[in-house]
């Protein structure tokens, strides 16, 4: 299991753009998310600080016309969501009793920039 992220994900602290999209994908496949139930699990990594967010499926678009069946996912944080630092993030799909985490071995990363 993994995701087709960009390297790292970049935002300032205090803003809440960009939104983090991710594709989730099973070998090189999407991973359908119809009807699952999204966890984003982010860890700061000097303070240990987890926070958990509630990703959602993004609109449909002529580009992306399903985009749960084709595994995109968008997660917005709040001003006061992330302090500057690093990150590592993963997420967590629950489909009724199964419960499956991308990636299945390391995280992703995340940098928050200090605010200006």
């Amino acid at each position: 299991m993994s995701c087709e992220c960009n390297d790292t994900f970049v935002i300032r602290e205090g803003d809440t753009l960009p939104i983090l999209r991710d594709q989730l994908t099973d070998n090189g496949t999407p991973f359908d998310l119809t009807g699952k139930t999204l966890s984003l699990v982010a860890t700061h990594t000097l303070y240990g600080v987890v926070l958990t967010k509630t990703p959602t499926i993004p609109a449909p678009t002529a580009a992306v016309p399903d985009a749960a069946v084709l595994g995109y996912l968008d997660t917005k944080f709040a001003a006061t969501d992330l302090q500057a630092g690093e990150y590592t993030y993963h997420y967590v799909v629950v489909d009724g009793l199964d419960t499956i985490s991308f990636p299945n071995a390391g995280e992703f990363r995340m940098t928050v920039t200090p605010p200006r």
